[in-house]
């Protein structure tokens, strides 16, 4: 009991009297802590991102570099056709051409009167098989059911009506109630497959083999798990690619950056 009144005798004198740490004279040396060799070691870095020297190679792709991937672009209000024969022959046969590459070989077997009109209408299906013939490739033209369609293992060129305007894309596939395209102008989309049927001109496609070259079971047009799953285009993306008109790219250059 005495013990603990004590106890209680000294808390009292401390909170009246009030506490302060000990101070030192200019002349006096202040203590120092005795030194901890572990305390001033870096630790490891387990987690990169606190590390200063770390650096990251692989950069994270925005919506555009998705929307773009493995499409060649089309840069003329006439070249879709040209566009999407150089997709094909770059990222299904693997050969490095461009638009222009194709460009270059139609203005050799149009006539002056024939490539003018083109400009102001439009490459014909047949003018590109033409093109991909003179290029070295062997192609075909020929109608599909919506079905047979489907059980093709290439990449076709097909022809569709949107907003009135004719336009050539690259069919790359479909899982029965989508059908995925690359577009020149709009990208990587889908749309839905009675969408796609309405728009599709009178079920032609154009279809392109390289000799000696052996039928790929993956590509860079292959479907991909994250395009089937909302993975990379989620259900927004998705939802709006397919609706977006198609105008001439002169009208688009602010959105897609056209020349």
């Amino acid at each position: 009991m005495n013990r603990c009144l004590l106890i209680a005798c000294l808390v009292g004198l401390v909170s009246a009297v009030g506490f302060a740490p000990p101070t030192f004279a200019e002349s006096e040396t202040r203590p120092e802590r005795p030194a901890n060799k572990q305390a001033k070691e870096k630790p490891p870095q387990s987690v990169p991102v606190r590390d200063e020297q770390h650096q990251f190679a692989k950069r994270v792709r925005d919506y555009r570099t998705l929307k773009r991937q493995n499409i060649v672009m089309q840069r003329r209000d006439y070249s879709c056709g040209a566009a999407a024969l150089a997709t094909i022959a770059k990222y299904y046969w693997g050969d490095n051409v461009d638009e222009e590459f194709f460009l270059t070989i139609l203005d050799l077997i149009l006539t002056p009167e024939e490539a003018e009109e083109r400009v102001e209408n439009g490459l014909a299906m047949a003018d590109l098989r033409k093109a991909a013939v003179k290029a070295g490739y062997k192609a075909v033209v020929g109608k599909l059911t919506f079905e047979k369609l489907g059980e093709s293992k290439v990449p076709l060129l097909v022809g569709i009506v949107v907003d009135d305007y004719d336009h050539f894309v690259v069919y790359r596939g479909t899982d029965g109630i989508y059908v995925y395209l690359a577009d020149p102008i709009r990208g990587n989309l889908r749309i839905p497959s009675q969408v796609f049927i309405k728009q599709w001109q009178k079920n032609a496609v154009l279809a392109i083999a390289k000799p000696g070259a052996k039928i790929k079971d993956h590509s860079k047009l292959s479907l991909r798990g994250e395009e089937l799953f909302l993975g990379q285009l989620n259900d927004q993306v998705v939802r709006t690619a397919g609706e977006r008109p198609i105008t001439r790219p002169s009208r688009l250059q602010k959105s897609f950056g056209f020349p």
